[in-house]
């Protein structure tokens, strides 16, 4: 079944009822909802401070008292698109829908079998995250609904507000024109995102320390096992490679967190931690988007030319 667009209204009325939840108080002419507020509240409330700004969020106060406000959400081109679902971003004043590093959430349109399917699966979901090892999976921060979408009448608008993963990582400027594109590795057949990372790093691959590895293959081996028990399929690993200059100290998380003296690569990692510390309002200092730093020599002159040291940041979706 075809489900309902999201017109002005319904747009600005889920961004104040998302604000009323940031900011605790009661939203400005809202017919929006929030769905299983108490299950998703661990992952949306830790992120109030930065998705308030993201939103525009800010408490007015009228005869009846305080009321939430924010402009309209955005909406959001997606290229390659197959699922057939709209895509909307915040409507802050530094949210540009064409740049995917202005925003950390952005919300996804349900389809009714997704929302049906769904709930039964949050518990266990929301574990996975929680869980100690860290997990890789897009977090789902909240779930939104409009009864009425359209001031012409018609189906409910659903959608879930998730992490942005396809945002530059921690340490990278906003603006920054990234030298390769992620690769969406979907590691069932060679897809061209795959043929394209094999023409672009070869045998030699990108270089990660053996305990990141570890770390990463642990926490994707406990995902695809979430996911295997319940049949869900078209697990995509969302694979982001920058290349940082070889003579330099390698930034992670800007100017502060150079390593300094000793230290080599365990001084990149703790500069690795910082920066994502530092973004942990709007990324959490999970695997998610961790940032892992290595200067790995150059092997020709071609090599360097292409990337003499990477940063690998990782994401994945279901």
């Amino acid at each position: 079944a075809l489900v309902a667009m999201c017109d002005a209204g319904c747009r600005l009325s889920l961004a104040q009822s998302i604000c009323a939840v940031l900011l605790e108080i009661v939203p400005a002419n809202s017919s929006a909802q929030l769905l299983h507020r108490d299950t998703f509240a661990p992952q949306l409330l830790p992120r109030r401070r930065a998705l308030s700004a993201e939103f525009g969020c800010r408490a007015v106060e009228g005869e009846a008292g305080w009321r939430a406000e924010a402009p309209p959400m955005q909406a959001k081109a997606v290229s390659n698109g197959k699922s057939g679902s709209g895509f909307l971003v915040a409507g802050g004043e530094s949210v540009a829908p064409s740049e995917a590093g202005s925003y950390s959430v952005l919300l996804k349109q349900l389809h009714p079998p997704e929302a049906a399917l769904l709930p039964p699966l949050l518990p266990a979901l929301m574990a996975r995250y929680a869980s100690p090892g860290g997990s890789l999976l897009a977090r789902y921060v909240a779930w939104v609904r409009v009864p009425d979408p359209s001031s012409r009448g018609g189906a409910p608008f659903e959608g879930m507000l998730m992490e942005n993963v396809a945002r530059p990582p921690p340490g990278v400027a906003r603006g920054t024109r990234l030298p390769f594109a992620p690769f969406d590795m979907k590691g069932i057949r060679l897809y061209d995102h795959e043929r394209r990372f094999e023409a672009t790093f070869g045998r030699r691959g990108l270089k990660v320390p053996a305990r990141t590895l570890a770390s990463l293959t642990k926490a994707l081996d406990a995902d695809v096992e979430l996911l295997t028990a319940r049949n869900l399929v078209d697990y995509s690993y969302l694979l982001t490679a920058v290349a940082t200059a070889p003579a330099s100290p390698t930034e992670c998380g800007g100017a502060s967190d150079r390593p300094s003296g000793a230290g080599g690569e365990a001084g990149a990692a703790r500069g690795a931690a910082r920066g994502a510390e530092e973004r942990a309002p709007v990324a959490p200092p999970r695997l998610l988007q961790a940032c892992y730093c290595r200067h790995v020599a150059a092997a020709s002159a071609s090599d360097t030319a292409a990337a003499a040291a990477t940063t690998a940041t990782t994401a994945t979706t279901a």
